[in-house]
C-alpha cells in the first residue's frame, strides 16, 4: 500500500514553529535583562535601560535572530542602533550562557517601526471619523428631520397598540 506525504502547512504560510517562538521569547527576556544591568562603555549604550525590545524573530535553524528594539520616546535612535549592532556578539554570548540550544544565534537589531505604524492608522482612523462626523453635521437638518418622523411613527405604532389591547377588553 502506498503511503502519501502529509504537506506541512507551515512551510506554505511561514509561520514559526512552537520551539521558535519559544527561542525567540528566551532571547527576548535575555537581551531585556543584558540591556538593564547597562554595563556598557559605549556612550550611546550608557542609558541602556531605557530601550525596549519589543519582538525577537529567529530563523528555522535557530542560527539568527531579528531583535526589534525601540527606545523609550523613540529618540536616538540613529546613535543607538549602530552601537547595538557593534556590540551584538557580546549580545549573543550572554543569550549563548541561556539558551540550552547547540548554537547560539547571531543577533541583528533592527528598529522596532510598530508603534510609528499604529499612531498613522490610529490618526487615519480619527481623520475618517472626524470628516464622517463634520459630514453629518453639514447634512444635520435632515437627519434631524428623519429622527422626527422615526418617533412620530413609532407613537403611532404604540397608539395602535393600545386601541388594540382597548377593543380586546
Amino acid at each position: 500500500m502506498a503511503r502519501h506525504r502529509k504537506t506541512d502547512t507551515k512551510a506554505k504560510t511561514n509561520m514559526p514553529s512552537q520551539r521558535q517562538l519559544r527561542v525567540a521569547e528566551q532571547v527576548r527576556h535575555e537581551l531585556a535583562k543584558v540591556l538593564l544591568r547597562g554595563h556598557f562603555s559605549d556612550e550611546a549604550l550608557m542609558d541602556a535601560a531605557r530601550i525596549t525590545v519589543t519582538e525577537v524573530r529567529i530563523s528555522p535553524d535557530l542560527k539568527n535572530a531579528k531583535a526589534y528594539v525601540m527606545p523609550l520616546g523613540g529618540k536616538d535612535m540613529d546613535k543607538i542602533l549602530p552601537a547595538l549592532n557593534d556590540h551584538s556578539k557580546y549580545f549573543q554570548g550572554e543569550v549563548a550562557r541561556v539558551l540550552e540550544t547547540k548554537y547560539s544565534p547571531k543577533i541583528r537589531f533592527i528598529a522596532d517601526d510598530s508603534f510609528g505604524e499604529a499612531q498613522r492608522i490610529e490618526r487615519i482612523l480619527y481623520d475618517l471619523q472626524k470628516s464622517k462626523k463634520a459630514a453629518a453635521d453639514d447634512s444635520g437638518d435632515t437627519g434631524d428631520a428623519e429622527e422626527a418622523q422615526d418617533a412620530t411613527q413609532d407613537k403611532g405604532e404604540n397608539e395602535d397598540a393600545t386601541d388594540d389591547q382597548n377593543s380586546v377588553s
